[in-house]
């Protein structure tokens, strides 16, 4: 448990030196006032749209939630819980915004901690799947141009989309093989002393965690609600964009999403999001030939705006999962 507190503490320090360090970088590029000017200049509607957006992804994401854990989840409770898992990753340290949402899940759903690390990462693995699909046939149908470090973009983008496909096929070929032995070596294990029950509750609960890991037709479900997800969440983005003042169309708002989730991949991030997120958008305007100044304005008015859509969204639904725990 020391260990642990230790490992904590050195990412809260680490991500509040980087909060100094790229606040101070975008700060270099604008300034307080013109973000605060543009965000009182956001139009009314767009934040409207960008919260209806965000509020039907959530449906989707929620039956998707659903058909990775098992038991009856109910859809009201994965709606809700997914709501605070936004706020929860966007604001806690890489690393720890998982684990936490983890125990938030035990804790309000009574959901293993292990089976809720698997449903959180096959969701994310999902996640990139159709994001790094999309921008691929997008920029290979020439529908975006990307300016300076578009190749190494491209790049990157097509390698992990590969090494993903290629972790799902082992997955689909081996799972069955892989955990029916990792439970044949835990039955081989003898009870007799508290290490070797560890070894052999952790060798039992991988197997439970990559039975649960989907495949064939469930897994090609998956993939449909994530897409359905993901073209609202780019609608939302696109609202924002426009409500800044940048007139993207939705193949260049695919590009800016993508470009900002893989920089987001970095393991760099500030408290909330402070700095780091507001760069990440920086950058990815910058690559779609936004002006940088212009581009770190509109960067931090999207982390801003974003983080209050998905507080209020999280804050409207928290009854529900305060009512289960309650009931």
């Amino acid at each position: 448990m020391a260990a642990l507190n230790a490992v904590a503490r050195r990412r809260w320090l680490l991500a509040a030196l980087v909060t100094l360090v790229f606040a101070a970088l975008v700060g270099r590029e604008t300034s307080a006032a013109e973000i605060v000017r543009r965000l009182h200049a956001m139009p009314s509607a767009a934040l409207l749209w960008t919260l209806l957006a965000l509020a039907l992804a959530g449906i989707p994401r929620a039956v998707r939630l659903r058909m990775l854990l098992p038991g009856k989840l109910a859809l009201g409770d994965a709606y809700a819980f997914n709501q605070a898992y936004n706020v929860i990753t966007a604001t806690i340290p890489s690393g720890l915004g998982e684990a936490a949402s983890a125990w938030l899940m035990r804790r309000a759903l009574a959901v293993p901690v292990h089976l809720g690390l698997v449903a959180l990462f096959v969701a994310r693995f999902l996640d990139l799947i159709v994001l790094l699909g999309l921008f691929l046939v997008v920029v290979a149908c020439g529908l975006v141009p990307l300016g300076d470090g578009g190749g190494t973009v491209v790049g990157a983008a097509a390698a992990l989309l590969a090494g993903l496909s290629g972790v799902a096929l082992l997955h689909v070929v081996g799972r069955d093989h892989v955990a029916a032995r990792l439970e044949s070596l835990a039955r081989e294990i003898a009870s007799d002393a508290a290490l070797r029950r560890a070894v052999r509750r952790a060798l039992g609960l991988a197997a439970e965690a990559l039975r649960l890991i989907p495949d064939g037709r469930r897994g090609l479900a998956l993939l449909g609600l994530t897409t359905a997800m993901q073209v609202l969440a780019l609608l939302a983005l696109l609202a924002l964009l426009h409500g800044a003042g940048q007139r993207l169309d939705l193949a260049a708002t695919l590009a800016c999403f993508v470009i900002y989730v893989l920089l987001r991949m970095l393991p760099l991030q500030g408290i909330a999001g402070i700095g780091t997120t507001a760069a990440w958008w920086a950058i990815a305007l910058t690559m779609l030939g936004v002006p940088t100044q212009e581009a770190a304005t509109v960067g931090t008015v999207l982390y801003v705006a974003f983080y209050v859509v998905m507080i209020a969204l999280c804050v409207l639904c928290l009854p529900l999962l305060c009512g289960r725990r309650e009931a």
